[in-house]
C-alpha cells in the first residue's frame, strides 16, 4: 500500500517530505513490527508486506501453530494479545493522529473484520 503512487500522493498532500514507505507517520500503522529491533524480527519479514497480523495479536512466534492457537487461553498465556475492547484495540491506528482519518462505525467496521482461530490444515 505505501509503495504506491496513491499513497506518495497522500503523503505529498499532508505536507510530508518523504515517500510514503519513508514517512514514519505512515510506518506506525501501515507496516507490522515498525521500530521493533531488526534482531527480534525473521529473517523473512519484510515492512513492503504491511499489515499483518502481529500488527494487532503480538509477536506469534509462541503461539502460532494450531496446536496453540486452537485453544485461546493458552494462545494468550503464548503472547496472544486479545483485546475486550475492540476501539481500544482499532483506534491506535484509526485515530485523529492518521493523516487520512475519517470517523467511521467502529461496530460495522469490526463485523467486516472480526476472525477468529483459523481451520486446521
Amino acid at each position: 500500500v505505501l509503495t504506491t503512487e496513491k499513497a506518495d500522493k497522500i503523503a505529498i498532500e499532508k505536507g510530508f517530505t518523504t515517500k510514503a514507505v519513508e514517512t514514519p507517520e505512515c510506518l506506525k500503522c501501515h507496516v507490522t513490527a515498525y521500530n521493533a529491533d531488526a534482531s527480534l524480527l525473521d529473517k523473512k519479514f519484510a515492512k513492503e508486506d504491511g499489515v499483518g497480523c502481529e500488527s494487532c495479536h503480538g509477536a506469534g512466534g509462541n503461539y502460532d501453530s494450531n496446536k496453540i492457537m486452537k485453544d485461546k487461553k493458552l494462545s494468550v498465556e503464548n503472547g496472544l494479545l486479545v483485546y475486550a475492547d475492540k476501539k481500544e484495540l482499532c483506534s491506535k491506528c484509526h485515530n485523529s493522529d492518521s493523516p487520512t482519518f475519517v470517523a467511521r462505525d467502529m461496530d460495522k467496521l469490526w463485523e467486516e473484520i472480526k476472525h477468529y482461530i483459523p481451520e486446521k490444515k
